[in-house]
């Protein structure tokens, strides 16, 4: 660890400790007669301060608690957006409602859509704050099972249902086995189950079928030019010979797959693009080699190059890490067990991954410990909205589900 992190996490326990002595003052001071305590009394506040304003001094911001949710949610889907307002809509899922977000004012509204459509928590949102649920299902009352073959499109702006077209490929009536979607353009669907590839044309309805390819298992990021990149997670031999520390390119009009990277090996890292030519590349899933790596992918140049390391100990368990810019160069870290339950993390200790932050500088690529969150973040969906601030939410399961908390940034001169 290098003196500027010792430094900032050293001034961040001294800040704690001095807080712990600062009640104990202030209880001890207004247990006096009263008169002492009026002429103590700007003592006091003084003394106090730091309790109360310790992490806006923070040099790149610090958190502060939102309203909760009425409602738990899996995060670390594709069910969090940002709408043109600014505001945040968090997708529900069949019995559990959806919910606005309102930046300005720190509310929250249940969103109800229509009673016949079942769907799984996981969209894709367009313009104008257009929603495509990709595994939907207009259903009767008939009905026993929901087979979520269908794509849904539903208005938020005013919650009705504007185009439902069916799904050609495969589908399951297992509710958690659903079909991937992913927006090639602004028109365009990628969808990808069981070996088959579906492109669906959201305007006429219309598809095309692609089944005489199996892609690499792995993530997925559509690119320009009807490109598709696939970091491939298996370390299985199979049709392509796929290992998981490689890049592949997949042309939809011709079919082509090959081989076009490679990463530095490890297992399930945190893999998302943070502007039109990059992508991040962070971690693993577990505590072994190279899991505290930080790699970053330039699409145009196709060229990787490891950038920096995690200062604590991060892994990407049960979608537990999570990245998000907040700057035109700063990178916001947080999150990251190795497999440990909520139960077991300390949640004043400053060192947590759950809670302690990391700054990532994308230009000199000096990452540094940030600010201490508010609670725990693990399985979160993170957003920057318009004023670069950090809106983040925490995943269904523990008992930190519902909290929200946002990271405010501080001007950078």
């Amino acid at each position: 660890m290098s003196d500027e992190n010792k430094n900032i996490e050293n001034n961040q326990e001294e800040n704690l400790n001095k807080q712990e002595g600062n009640k104990i003052l202030c209880k001890k001071l207004f247990g006096l007669n009263p008169t002492y305590c009026l002429i103590l009394f700007p003592m006091i506040l003084l003394l106090c301060f730091p309790l109360f304003n310790h992490t806006s001094k923070y040099k790149y911001g610090h958190f502060i608690k939102g309203i909760n949710l009425k409602y738990s949610h899996y995060q670390g889907y594709n069910n969090v957006f940002k709408l043109d307002n600014n505001n945040i809509f968090i997708l529900g899922e069949n019995g559990v409602p959806s919910e606005l977000y309102d930046i300005k004012t720190n509310t929250v509204k249940e969103i109800l859509f229509p009673q016949n459509l079942f769907y799984w928590s996981d969209g894709i949102l367009l313009k104008n704050n257009r929603l495509i649920l990709t595994n939907a299902h207009i259903a009767n009352q008939k009905e026993k099972s929901v087979p979520y073959g269908s794509i849904v499109i539903v208005n938020l702006n005013n919650m009705t249902i504007e185009k439902v077209i069916e799904k050609r490929i495969n589908i399951t009536k297992e509710p958690k086995r659903i079909t991937t979607g992913y927006l090639l353009n602004d028109n365009k669907i990628f969808m990808y189950q069981y070996g088959e590839i579906e492109i669906i044309d959201i305007n006429s309805g219309s598809s095309r079928i692609i089944n005489d390819i199996r892609l690499p298992n792995g993530k997925i990021i559509p690119t320009k030019d009807n490109k598709i990149l696939i970091f491939a997670n298996s370390d299985k031999e199979g049709k392509n010979n796929l290992v998981y520390n490689c890049i592949y390119e997949f042309d939809i009009l011709t079919k082509n797959i090959k081989k076009i990277n490679e990463i530095t090996p490890r297992e399930y890292p945190l893999i998302k693009k943070i502007s039109d030519n990059q992508i991040i590349i962070v971690g693993s899933r577990s505590p072994k080699e190279n899991n505290k790596i930080i790699e970053i992918y330039d699409i145009n140049e196709n060229k990787s190059k490891i950038i920096s390391n995690l200062i604590l100990n991060r892994c990407t368990y049960e979608n537990s890490l999570n990245v998000e810019k907040f700057d035109k160069n700063k990178l916001l870290i947080t999150g990251g067990r190795c497999g440990m339950t909520l139960a077991f993390i300390p949640t004043s200790n400053s060192k947590n991954p759950m809670r302690q932050s990391e700054i990532l500088d994308l230009e000199n690529f000096e990452n540094t410990l940030g600010p201490i969150s508010k609670y725990c973040i693990t399985g979160s969906s993170m957003i920057m909205l318009d004023n670069g601030d950090i809106f983040i939410t925490n995943s269904k399961g523990n008992d930190i589900s519902k909290e929200v908390q946002i990271f405010k940034k501080v001007k950078i001169k």
